[in-house]
């Protein structure tokens, strides 16, 4: 509380003591006298009681004034992972929304909230997953995030909307966090962590160069042809030959990728022509596939659950 002291200046239009001197308070806990500006400790008025900075540790209240709280111990609550009775200050409790009775206790929280729905609704996602690995292994890098998690970056034309949006709609139903930058005026990044172990169901836990690792996708998500449809946004085209017909190619330097792909076109039912192109020393061969059939262009377009949008060239 205020200690009232005559010698305060006071000022003489309003009556009040100067904001701007030094008063003194006392503690309504202990006693302890300290001095403070009279403007902050109006600032705090609408405090209801005055406490020393020890006492309102104590008593689980921030700053000199606080409502007393009646609590002069630790509050016993529940950990919000495991749900082990642990004992917290009202001030942490005020501050934090979950509490947790170790670092091994948060860490588990946030990776379930992260990643629970994805790693609990794989069958039901599925369309939804083989279109992202269809486009990790046609513009993905993936990189090291954590102990527990890799970091994913797509690279996609600033142009094609329409990718980046597939992206973002696939982000919301696996319910994964995800961030969108734009590197320069031509690239948009779309950044996001997958665990490793949904890695490994995948089949493409690995880091760097995909020319080395050589990954070859789970063979239910190669079935579903929405994988080939995430590789032919990523990695393919849609050329107008001659002014006369569309073909839908795809080319690509690490030959497991291509044979994932044929063997999703197989398993569908999709007519295609492969080639292989020798490119000389010093550089990579190229596999390239083609679907040149109208009805086998449509049949892909038909079947995809996810909008295939791609640019066309001509030659």
């Amino acid at each position: 509380m205020l200690i009232h002291n005559l010698s305060y200046h006071i000022n003489k239009y309003t009556g009040e003591i100067v904001k701007r001197q030094r008063v003194k308070v006392s503690c309504d806990e202990c006693g302890k006298i300290k001095e403070v500006l009279y403007g902050d400790y109006k600032r705090r008025k609408y405090k209801k009681y005055d406490f020393c900075r020890s006492c309102s540790n104590v008593l689980g209240v921030t700053g000199c004034k606080g409502k007393k709280s009646g609590q002069k111990t630790k509050i016993k609550v529940k950990c919000s992972q495991c749900n082990k009775s642990i004992m917290r200050y009202q001030s942490d409790i005020n501050k934090c929304k979950n509490l947790f009775c170790s670092q091994k206790c948060s860490f588990d929280y946030q990776y379930s909230k992260n990643y629970n729905f994805l790693l609990q609704n794989k069958s039901m996602l599925e369309n939804e997953i083989a279109y992202l690995l269809g486009v990790i292994l046609g513009d993905g890098t993936i990189t090291y995030g954590s102990k527990v998690a890799k970091r994913i970056y797509i690279f996609c034309d600033s142009i094609d909307l329409q990718s980046i949006n597939n992206l973002k709609d696939i982000m919301g139903k696996i319910r994964v966090k995800y961030t969108v930058t734009k590197n320069r005026e031509s690239c948009t990044v779309v950044a996001f962590n997958l665990p490793n172990c949904f890695l490994d169901h995948c089949g493409i836990n690995f880091i760097g160069d995909k020319f080395k690792a050589n990954p070859v996708p789970n063979s239910r998500y190669i079935k579903n042809i929405n994988m080939a449809t995430g590789l032919f946004n990523s990695d393919g085209c849609l050329l107008y030959r001659q002014n006369k017909y569309y073909v839908l190619s795809f080319t690509n330097t690490v030959k497991t990728i291509a044979d994932s792909l044929c063997s999703s076109l197989d398993a569908n039912g999709i007519y295609y022509r492969e080639s292989h192109r020798n490119k000389g020393r010093g550089l990579k061969d190229s596999y390239d596939i083609y679907i040149e059939r109208k009805k086998d262009i449509s049949k892909i377009f038909d079947m995809s659950s996810v909008p295939f949008k791609l640019a066309k060239k001509s030659r």
